[in-house]
C-alpha cells in the first residue's frame, strides 16, 4: 500500500489586517471552501483536515465530510506560531494513523491561487526524492543582499556592507516562502527542530504565489482566480 497523505487546512476565524480573512469570497465560494475543494479534488490526498477555535468554520469543514481539528484558543491568536498549530494536529491524529508515518501537506485558505497541479506535482518531488520537508516558494526580484536594518537609529547591513556597493546582478538568485504547500512527513515533523537538510523546494509562479494578506492581495486574487482554475 503506498503512504497515506492527509492534508491539513489550517483556518482560524480572526485575522489581523482583513476581517475574517479565510470567509472572503472568490466565485460564491469562500477561501475556506476554494482549499478544501482543491485538496478534495486531488486525488493523492485520502483526507482532508480543518483546524480552527471557530464553530463557524468547523461547521464549513464538517458540510464537505472534513475532518475537525478543535483548535485551543492559545493556537488562535495573531502571536501563535504556524508550526505549534500543524504540531498540534499531528498530536491529535489516530495512533494507528500515526504509526503509518502519513506525508501531510499544509494548504493555507489564504493561497486560493494555488491549483491540483501545483499539489500534485510537489507531492510526487516529495515521494521520489524521499524528503522529510518540500516548501513552495517564489523568486525574489530585488535581492535582498542590499536590505539594511535600523538599530539604535544607525543603519546596519544584514548581509555584509560591501553588498551595498555591488551590483544586482552579482548576487545569486533568492527565494522566499509564499505560504501555498508545505509538505512534512509525519516523523520528521514531530522532530524538535526542522532540518533542511532533507528539504526541497517547489517553485511557484508570481501569480500563483499570491498570498491574501491585504485587500490589493484579495483584489488581485478575484481577477486570477479564473485563469488558474478554469471557472
Amino acid at each position: 500500500m503506498s503512504q497515506i497523505i492527509i492534508s491539513l487546512i489550517p483556518a482560524k476565524e480572526k485575522s489581523g489586517k482583513i476581517k475574517n480573512k479565510n470567509l472572503l469570497k472568490i466565485e460564491k465560494k469562500t477561501l475556506l471552501e476554494i482549499s478544501i475543494l482543491t485538496s478534495i479534488n486531488c486525488k493523492k490526498i485520502h483526507q482532508t483536515y480543518v483546524s480552527s477555535e471557530s464553530k463557524k468554520i468547523l461547521k464549513i469543514a464538517k458540510k464537505y465530510k472534513c475532518e475537525i481539528v478543535n483548535r485551543p484558543a492559545n493556537l488562535s491568536t495573531n502571536a501563535a506560531k504556524g508550526i505549534d498549530v500543524i504540531k498540534h494536529f499531528a498530536k491529535s491524529l489516530d495512533k494507528n494513523l500515526a504509526k503509518l508515518n502519513p506525508i501531510i501537506i499544509i494548504l493555507q485558505p489564504t493561497s486560493p491561487l494555488r491549483t491540483i497541479k501545483d499539489i500534485q506535482n510537489s507531492i510526487k518531488i516529495f515521494k521520489k526524492k524521499k524528503l522529510d520537508f518540500l516548501i513552495s516558494v517564489k523568486e525574489n526580484k530585488i535581492s535582498p543582499f542590499k536590505d539594511l536594518i535600523i538599530k539604535k537609529n544607525k543603519l546596519v547591513p544584514i548581509t555584509e556592507i560591501k553588498n551595498i556597493f555591488e551590483n544586482r546582478q552579482s548576487f545569486p538568485k533568492t527565494f522566499k516562502p509564499n505560504g501555498a504547500i508545505f509538505i512534512f512527513s509525519y516523523k520528521s515533523l514531530l522532530k524538535k527542530n526542522i532540518s533542511l537538510d532533507k528539504s526541497f523546494p517547489y517553485i511557484m509562479d508570481d501569480i500563483s504565489s499570491i498570498d491574501v494578506d491585504t485587500v490589493n492581495d484579495y483584489k488581485l486574487v478575484k481577477k486570477y482566480f479564473k485563469r488558474n482554475h478554469g471557472k
